[in-house]
């Protein structure tokens, strides 16, 4: 049998993990920390669960994520394990309306005047013409802004647009790739009449549904580790030892063992310092942050329903997300408590986020202050690579490498969507390529 070893446990890890086991393959991952599952995690925090950060499950039906979960453990998994989100709140200019699920429901969106919204139709259909395979070979190097300024000639529509960006991307409509925010809107969909009848019907979803972990983001990994998984916790990975250019093992802070596959999904801005033959891509920027502000209230004084808010600013800072996370799931605070997020990208001074985090939790919960008696600032990686459009997606590394037996998987390498999405992607990437290169993997 193939000898797998994974280098690191967190998304990326797990869910390569969980391919090769299906596979037949019993692989061996190795964490230099004493907890799996990288950014996914909770702390136990006065009472409260606390995630690092705000995050949800997104695209339900068609995302990879979803689909891997599904895959690997059961078609219920997310009916046992998950709580769906209702509906994404935007705010902007004291105004407020859920986001369109279908293009049907863009002709209501209230935030905007009826001109703006016709233009904003008109954007995603011309994003739908393009494509999401075909932002490398057509709008290659080229920002949101460059793509959709001749439909924002309206401020709204260009600060709602602006806050779409900052929320796929990272970054502002200025600086965002155009293949990222592509991808979020066109996703696998090519745009047809069949497809336009379809998408105008009330019951269409072209968001297919976000959904929150149970128990708080900690169960995530938790899941994984049912399939008992080799772990080595503590142990880190010192080098990838390589023979006639090819992987022949791994020699760690404590041992050394030989391996056939290894997996990397650190950050591949470091792997060279495991690897030195390593000749492909190496991303252009550096991870960027998200800040969340956590407020724990001694009773529940307002109800937001499992819906997120976005507060959309009025200039191209990025958007604030506001969650009620007790309405997703009660256990997360003390009985009859209330846990709030509010987060946002940590794109400026931490000190003015915070002063207008408060003052927004001010207008949707006023006189919150006399019932709060928890508060946190978490400041947690986003993801491994900014977006940007001088580095779009598609000139990431790939997962396959130069050296026979190794691979990258992860959220600064070669694949579509952000976050779980991008992370399960990667690992599909990655089980195909070894497939084709190992003749001897096959299917349980």
């Amino acid at each position: 049998m193939l000898n797998a070893v994974i280098i690191g446990s967190g998304i990326s890890g797990l869910c390569i993990s969980a391919l090769l086991k299906k596979k037949g393959l019993n692989p061996i991952i190795f964490e230099k920390n004493n907890q799996i599952g990288g950014s996914f995690t909770s702390i136990s925090y006065r009472g409260y669960t606390l995630d690092t950060g705000l995050h949800l499950i997104t695209r339900g039906k068609s995302g990879e994520f979803p689909k891997l979960l599904r895959e690997i453990f059961t078609k219920e998994v997310f009916s046992k394990y998950f709580t769906k989100q209702d509906d994404y709140i935007f705010h902007l200019n004291d105004k407020s309306s859920k986001f369109p699920k279908n293009l049907r429901e863009f002709f209501n969106f209230k935030i905007l005047s009826p001109k703006s919204r016709f233009d904003l139709f008109r954007l995603i259909i011309s994003i739908l013409k393009i494509g999401r395979k075909n932002t490398d070979k057509n709008l290659k190097n080229i920002s949101s802004y460059e793509f959709t300024k001749k439909y924002l000639k309206n401020k709204d529509l260009f600060f709602l647009c602006n806050a779409l960006s900052w929320m796929s991307t990272g970054c502002s409509i200025k600086e965002g790739s155009l293949c990222r925010f592509a991808d979020t809107i066109a996703r696998d969909k090519t745009f047809s009449l069949s497809y336009l009848l379809n998408s105008i019907k009330k019951k269409s979803d072209a968001l297919e549904g976000d959904f929150y972990p149970i128990g708080g983001l900690k169960k995530i990994p938790k899941l994984f580790e049912s399939l008992n998984f080799e772990i080595h916790k503590n142990e880190e990975i010192k080098k990838i030892l390589i023979r006639n250019n090819k992987v022949s093992g791994i020699k760690t802070n404590k041992t050394q063992y030989k391996a056939d596959i290894v997996i990397y999904t650190g950050k591949v801005l470091e792997l060279k310092k495991i690897a030195s033959e390593y000749k492909g891509k190496f991303p252009k920027n550096e991870e960027y942050k998200a800040i969340t502000l956590w407020l724990g209230l001694n009773k529940k004084i307002a109800y937001f329903g499992k819906n997120s808010h976005i507060i959309i600013k009025n200039d191209e800072s990025s958007p604030l997300w506001f969650m009620d996370l007790t309405s997703f799931d009660s256990n997360l605070s003390p009985k009859g408590k209330q846990l709030i997020g509010i987060s946002t990208i940590l794109h400026k001074d931490k000190n003015l986020i915070l002063k207008d985090m408060k003052q927004t939790a001010g207008k949707l919960m006023p006189d919150y202050k006399k019932y709060l008696e928890m508060e946190k600032v978490m400041i947690d990686r986003a993801e491994k690579t900014l977006q940007t459009y001088n580095n779009p997606l598609w000139d990431l590394p790939e997962q396959r490498t130069n050296i026979k037996g190794l691979y990258l998987a992860g959220t600064d390498t070669k694949a579509f969507g952000s976050g779980g999405t991008m992370c399960a992607g990667s690992a599909y990437s990655c089980i195909n390529f070894i497939e084709k290169d190992f003749k001897l993997l096959k299917s349980n």
